[in-house]
This record gives C-alpha cells, sequence and structure tokens, in this order.
C-alpha cells in the first residue's frame, strides 16, 4: 500500500493544519475540529478497505490472464506459471472475503462480546478460511475438467500434475490469502 500512503500523508497535514487552524479561532471551534477530523478519518477509511467492485475487478482479469494462458499455452511450456497464478488468486478471492465482511460481517455483533483477541481470530479464519474454501472448489474444478473433458477426447493438456500439485496449489492459494489479509485488512480504530 506504499501507493496509499500519500493519502495517509495528506490527510494528516490537512487534519494538523485545520487543527491549528481551527484552534486559532477559539474554542467555539472545537466541534468543528472533532467533525473535521472525523471526516478525515472516515475518508481514510473507506479509501483503504477492500470494495467490492475492487474485488470483482481483480477476479475478473485474474480469469482473463488465466484464460489467455491456457489459450497460448503457456501452463503446458512454463510449469512455473501455475505457481503465480495460484499465489494470486489467493490474494483476489481473499480481497473478495475482505469486501464482504467490510460489507456485512464486521457489523455482526456477538453475544456475548467477544475479547479483541477473540474477534480478530474470527476474522482470520473467516478471511482464510473463505480462501481455502474457494480454493479447494477450484482443485475439484480441475478434477473434474481431467476427467469429464478428456473423456470426450478434447486435446488439452491435464490441469492436475499430482497430488503432491494439488497440495502445493492449496498451499499456494493461502500464503495469497493470508499476504492480502496482512496488506488489505481493515486496522482496529483508536
Amino acid at each position: 500500500m506504499a501507493g496509499a500512503s500519500g493519502d495517509f500523508g495528506g490527510a494528516r497535514i490537512a487534519t494538523m493544519v485545520s487543527t491549528i487552524f481551527f484552534s486559532c479561532l477559539g474554542t467555539a471551534a472545537t466541534k468543528n475540529i472533532a467533525d473535521f477530523t472525523q471526516k478525515v478519518n472516515r475518508t481514510i477509511l473507506f479509501s483503504c478497505m477492500v470494495t467490492l467492485r475492487r474485488a470483482l475487478t481483480s477476479i475478473f482479469l485474474l480469469l482473463v490472464v488465466h484464460g489467455l494462458a491456457i489459450l497460448s499455452g503457456w501452463y503446458e511450456n512454463n510449469r512455473w506459471f501455475d505457481i503465480p497464478m495460484h499465489f494470486l488468486g489467493g490474494v483476489v478471492i481473499a480481497l473478495l472475503a475482505l469486501a464482504i465482511w467490510n460489507l456485512c460481517i464486521q457489523k455482526i455483533t456477538f453475544q456475548p462480546e467477544l475479547k479483541s483477541g477473540w474477534r480478530f481470530l474470527v476474522y482470520v479464519v473467516g478471511i482464510l478460511g473463505f480462501v481455502a474454501i474457494v480454493g479447494i472448489a477450484w482443485e475439484w474444478y480441475e478434477f473434474l475438467f481431467d476427467n469429464l473433458v478428456k473423456a470426450l477426447s478434447y486435446n488439452l493438456p491435464k490441469t492436475q500434475m499430482s497430488i503432491g500439485d494439488t497440495m502445493v496449489d492449496l498451499l499456494l492459494d493461502i500464503a495469497g490469502g493470508l499476504t492480502a489479509f496482512l496488506l488489505f485488512r481493515n486496522r482496529p480504530q483508536q
């Protein structure tokens, strides 16, 4: 998120300048400072949150790259190409999970209230669990593709080389999901 750091710097500078400006106006401006700071903080939070549109766009772009790689023979000629694709698959699915969390799940209140450590554990397990489920579904897709499409005698390359390949694929999915989680998760507000 190095590119987004400019947003944070600009917002901090704007907050400092407005604080100095309003403090010069006196105590009547205290409410304005609080309102302005709250608006700036909301803007920062919204700009950092993963939105559903961003997540779906990322998935679409990765599927386009996947389709082009199949058509051009990249998977057959470059066996290593499967590795970054599964890692990026984990990243984009984690972005989708984070967007869903931001839209729906984070608003759920647990009864009794969960301590912050447990709440964070639910957050991590929820996001990575979603990534793992989609990764498993993708491996099933590859398995069915190999067994059904090959049975129809289409001349297409095999998508699953071995059980070891499948396990590495799932590990890469989760590693990509963890990376996206660490980079794009919502930070606790203080």
